[in-house]
């Protein structure tokens, strides 16, 4: 479920504010549909001699006592009920809010500020079964649940003129970036009653374990760039970032430089007489890129590290 809000005002003639936010409530049934042994797998799998159901109106499946080789996938209807009260529930606000100010003749002021802020809870049951050819004689009640939010906040001024055949636009900022947030699962053994009312964590008789992990990083850049244009055919771009990521102890800004150079051939005179092509550009860009995507966030406490083998 999603309610949105989408608004632009225009304060005075040079100045501008607006906002994007939604909230989303998720109700996740917890189905596991895109894991390999979902329901949907294991029915096309299934074979088609095994019935939903035996004569005891027990569910049937790919066990058997005579070595029989049906297969190791598991009753799809089977899977489905026995996952019926499994749930999952979360909570999601995201969206940003902005300002922008003209100033003087060729300057913008923007200012930006986005984010999310969310939660979720869950919780499951395992069921022993014993209608498959591999089955599990324990059961077990597992909850997890996790908070977080991340915020992005931009400050721009933009210098934009145009003389003759010129065209040039400076741009020039800052950008800090924040993103924190916590996990939880608990997990409990042996009951002696599945009724989703009595299962909790504290019911169970045994092996009862649990984990938790929380995370924080952070980025604040230093942004340049210049765009040339002359006549609209020949272009000209110029981008330099000054990017500091909290996941690095000992290299924790690196400056991250592109150029490119572009050429609309489609305005030349001599594009002129061929009627079929209406825009045809060519562009060639060089520029060092930084990524801290595939390094988590407790990389600067893991420098170094232990063997207890």
């Amino acid at each position: 479920y999603t309610i949105r809000s989408n608004a632009q005002y225009n304060v005075t003639k040079s100045i501008r504010i607006g906002e994007n936010l939604s909230y989303s409530v998720i109700d996740n049934p917890r189905i596991t549909i895109l894991s390999e042994g979902n329901a949907v797998s294991m029915a096309y799998r299934q074979q088609p001699i095994v019935p939903v159901h035996d004569i005891m109106g027990n569910y049937a499946g790919s066990f058997s006592t005579n070595g029989a080789q049906l297969g190791q996938a598991v009753n799809a209807v089977a899977q489905r009920e026995r996952t019926a009260n499994n749930k999952g529930l979360g909570y999601r606000l995201f969206g940003n809010v902005f300002a922008e100010i003209d100033l003087f003749k060729d300057f913008t002021v923007r200012s930006s500020f986005g984010g999310e802020n969310y939660s979720f809870r869950g919780r499951w049951f395992n069921y022993p079964t014993y209608e498959n050819a591999e089955n599990s004689n324990s059961n077990s009640y597992s909850e997890n649940g996790g908070t977080g939010y991340n915020w992005t906040w931009t400050n721009t001024i933009t210098y934009h003129h145009t003389f003759g055949s010129h065209d040039i636009k400076v741009v020039a900022g800052t950008e800090a970036y924040n993103n924190a947030g916590n996990y939880f699962e608990g997990n409990t053994k042996d009951y002696f009653s599945f009724d989703p009312n009595y299962t909790t964590l504290g019911t169970g008789a045994s092996d009862p374990t649990h984990t938790s992990s929380r995370y924080a990083d952070a980025l604040t850049s230093l942004i340049g760039r210049i765009d040339y244009s002359y006549m609209g055919k020949y272009l000209l771009s110029g981008t330099i970032r000054r990017d500091g990521s909290s996941k690095f102890l000992n290299h924790t800004y690196g400056v991250f430089p592109a150029i490119s150079a572009g050429w609309r051939i489609s305005d030349e005179n001599f594009m002129k007489s061929i009627t079929w092509l209406t825009d045809l550009k060519i562009r060639g860009s060089w520029g060092i890129m930084g990524n801290q995507f595939n390094v988590s966030s407790g990389n600067s406490f893991t420098t170094y590290d232990s063997d207890k083998g």
